[in-house]
């Protein structure tokens, strides 16, 4: 275990100030390990908030706009405490690596909550979930599309059979004021969010840009959106914005049935129909391998960008509004 968690030194901070530190672990896999982190103590009691983001070494918007945060929030008109780490995964950032940690070949978001006996991905996971996660009321997990993926901007949350947790989940998941918020219908294994909500913490993952890039527009979008969150779960005492936004359930993707390269046909936002056209793979010939078809009726909310794809890839995601 960690000597002094983030979570503790925020409660010895004296009211309405910041700290820095760096996160280490005594575990010999993660020797060397350094994460930046930021911890503010506000002026008054309210939520723990965990604001992560680099589960990914290849998605900035999420990074960017948590640095702002840790430098640009007041603690003296905060209520609460906040833990915010830009990057967790600081070896597939810095090796700009994406969806996998390179220490090991793991995506490190498939194996949450962790296991102290595993891989550097399983046991980094273990100890950035008793850390950061298990102790907080509430987290927010920023992403992208990943250094070869393009996906319409949307924040989630998971259905839950404690409708408590599911309503606070819900609404961190809409104060981001993106287009598009996924209930998703069940926790998806392995996942942060997932597990967090698992062990009873209020959870929403953002997703905004992607492959690869950071634009000021995309980082002010996550920026905003957690500044709107902390207003929404009353640690800014102010009053949170709302605007119109759809709905959705996830809609079955369409996957890589063997390796190749991959034209799609698609673009996002695009309504496809049942068994319409998404793409073509071939091979490095040129022929064809497959043409991959729509498996149900839906609209066009991520795709994959990278010509060479693997088995089983996700080529195409689709969502419905509900």
């Amino acid at each position: 275990m960690l000597n002094q968690t983030p979570w503790k030194i925020a409660d010895d901070l004296a009211p309405g100030s910041k700290h820095r530190l760096e996160l280490t672990f005594p575990d010999t896999v993660l020797d060397g390990v350094a994460i930046p982190a930021t911890v503010i103590r506000g002026q008054t009691d309210g939520p723990r908030i965990a604001v992560i983001s680099g589960v990914h070494g290849g998605e900035y918007p999420g990074p960017a706009a948590a640095i702002r945060l840790a430098r640009e929030i007041d603690p003296a008109g905060l209520s609460g405490s906040l833990v915010i780490v830009p990057v967790v995964n600081q070896t597939a950032f810095w090796q700009r690596t994406a969806f996998v940690t390179p220490d090991d070949g793991i995506n490190l978001n498939r194996v949450f909550p962790g296991d102290l006996n595993g891989t550097f991905s399983e046991v980094l996971a273990r100890r950035l979930f008793d850390a950061l996660v298990e102790p907080a009321d509430i987290l927010i997990d920023l992403h992208s599309g990943d250094i070869f993926e393009s996906l319409t901007p949307f924040s989630g949350y998971y259905k839950m059979s404690d409708e408590s947790l599911q309503e606070r989940s819900a609404t961190v998941a809409h104060a981001f004021m993106l287009p598009i918020v996924n209930a998703y219908p069940e926790p998806f294994p392995g996942s942060l969010t997932s597990a967090a909500a698992r062990a009873g913490v209020a959870s929403a993952i953002v997703e905004v840009g992607g492959n690869g890039l950071l634009s000021s527009e995309d980082e002010a979008m996550v920026f905003d959106g957690l500044i709107n969150a902390l207003r929404a779960v009353n640690s800014l005492d102010e009053p949170a914005r709302t605007v119109p936004q759809a709905i959705y359930e996830p809609v079955n993707s369409a996957d890589a049935p063997a390796a190749g390269l991959w034209r799609p046909a698609v673009g996002l936002n695009q309504q496809v129909y049942a068994g319409e056209r998404l793409g073509t793979l071939t091979d490095l010939y040129g022929d064809e391998i497959a043409d991959i078809v729509a498996p149900e009726a839906g609209e066009v909310v991520f795709y994959m960008t990278c010509l060479p794809v693997h088995t089983g890839d996700t080529l195409v995601a689709l969502g419905r509004s509900v």
